[in-house]
């Protein structure tokens, strides 16, 4: 029997923004879950799994990276690791990446080069890959992104260095509307024709956002034939983390002879150091019993590093291996990795992990961060569940002073109903509230930090 998932649905319009393949290009495509990347397609900042960065913990001056690397590929057949590759690295003064090199480890003979671009807000603009011919570095291949106000996308593209200029082979453009409370209230997305090199409407997605956010439903419609028409909606958004952008429940729904029918829904549960399993359910019969799809299980380490990320299918009674991406990591007294062997394992290779690259970092870069308050970047106010019927918790994220913040709860009249201590990067409870719209406010060092809370 068939079943009807929300890929199905969705994979269509992934696969039109899908780059051909002209060139070999090395820029790197971020991996996310299966239900992620069609949700994400839809909502850019709606993700399953939190994603820390180890780069910044509450209170840290400097971050180290690796200014040197070496790579190698696996050689199955000869049981060993081979073609090693030197990698040089370069940062901003955020410790973002900033350049790429590769060359060959024993002739020293580069063979192309990455390059990123950010923002003042820290967005990357710009990713541009170089090849490296004979004596030079000739344009090969690069990514752009523009932003509004709000950090919000308005054109991506991808570009190919065709005849000494470049040359847009995919993209989208973002028409984004928002509500008075600046949440993003609709986006029309109009995708690039290679053919006609223009721009045309292709879908748009409207938001249902209550007045103090974040958005609990978001509906897909698809240009066609002169209007727009409804394609699929994504309801009953449940927030672990609104901030964050992440899901603790949600349901996909088709419609069917006008009528909205739930035909997909996920379920999702997260660790405070960002490890998650998320288990999608499909109702084939609108009358009928949910059953297991899919699940993904999410895995981190203790110092914000990715270990694990499996793939599983229900096969009707157990949940089967789909593919799984492990990482083993070595590091010195100080938590920083000095190796990462990367493995894959599928169903085919009955489970088994197969080795795929090994990268071994050394000569150690110490970039100090900004210390002033002027320059320090603002901590983050966090408020998950949110919104809830029972109590919400609240977490500071980001560089800031260790020592305790008195946190205010205040209602819609602006009474306080309640103070609190809390630290940076130390998750606090909040007493449960009556229902209705309150504001947490945090006066620090930085400013004020304001958050809504929505209690059900």
């Amino acid at each position: 029997m068939k079943t009807l998932c929300l890929l199905v649905l969705l994979l269509p319009l992934l696969a039109s923004l899908t780059p051909g393949a002209a060139q070999t290009r090395h820029l790197p495509a971020p991996a996310p879950t299966r239900l992620e990347a069609a949700l994400q397609h839809y909502s850019p900042r709606l993700r399953l799994a939190a994603a820390p960065s180890p780069a910044r913990r509450p209170g840290q001056t400097s971050l180290t990276r690796p200014g040197r690397g070496v790579v190698y590929d696996w050689n199955a057949a000869a049981g060993a690791w081979q073609d090693p590759q030197v990698i040089l690295y370069a940062y901003n003064a955020q410790g973002q990446p900033s350049l790429e090199t590769r060359a060959d480890s024993a002739t020293a003979v580069p063979s192309f080069r990455l390059q990123y671009t950010y923002n003042a807000q820290n967005q990357l603009t710009e990713a541009l890959q170089q090849d490296y011919f004979g004596t030079a570095w000739t344009n090969s291949f690069r990514q752009t992104t523009a932003f509004d106000a709000q950090g919000n996308a308005t054109e991506e593209l991808g570009q190919d260095w065709i005849s000494g200029a470049w040359s847009t082979t995919f993209g989208s453009r973002y028409v984004n509307t928002y509500t008075a409370g600046n949440f993003l209230a609709q986006q029309v997305v109009q995708t690039f024709d290679a053919a006609t090199t223009t721009f045309a409407d292709d879908y748009r997605v409207s938001y249902k956002v209550p007045v103090a956010g974040p958005y609990t439903e978001f509906t897909v419609q698809r240009w066609n034939a002169g209007q727009w028409q409804d394609e699929s909606r994504v309801t009953a958004i449940v927030w672990h983390s609104a901030e964050r952008q992440l899901p603790l429940s949600l349901e996909v729904q088709i419609p069917i002879n006008a009528v909205w029918v739930s035909v997909q829904r996920l379920t999702a549960a997260y660790q405070p150091n960002g490890s998650s399993v998320a288990i999608t359910e499909l109702r084939p019969n609108p009358s009928g019993p949910w059953l297991n799809d899919a699940r993904t299980t999410d895995t981190y380490d203790a110092y914000d590093n990715q270990t694990d990320l499996l793939h599983e299918t229900w096969d009707g009674t157990a949940w089967i291996l789909n593919d799984r991406y492990h990482a083993l990591l070595t590091y010195d007294a100080q938590h920083v990795v000095l190796r990462r062997d990367e493995q894959l394992a599928t169903g085919s290779s009955g489970g088994q992990l197969i080795n795929q690259r090994r990268f071994n970092f050394g000569s150690f870069l110490v970039i100090p961060l900004a210390t002033t308050a002027g320059q320090l970047p603002a901590l983050r106010l966090s408020l998950y569940p949110n919104p809830t019927a029972g109590p919400a918790t609240l977490e500071l994220t980001g560089p800031g002073s260790p020592g305790p913040l008195t946190a205010e709860v205040r209602n819609a009249l602006g009474q306080v109903v309640a103070t609190l201590l809390v630290r940076p990067g130390q998750p606090t409870r909040l007493p449960r509230l009556p229902a209705g719209v309150y504001a947490v406010l945090v006066p620090t060092a930085q400013g004020r930090l304001v958050g809504r809370l929505m209690q059900q």
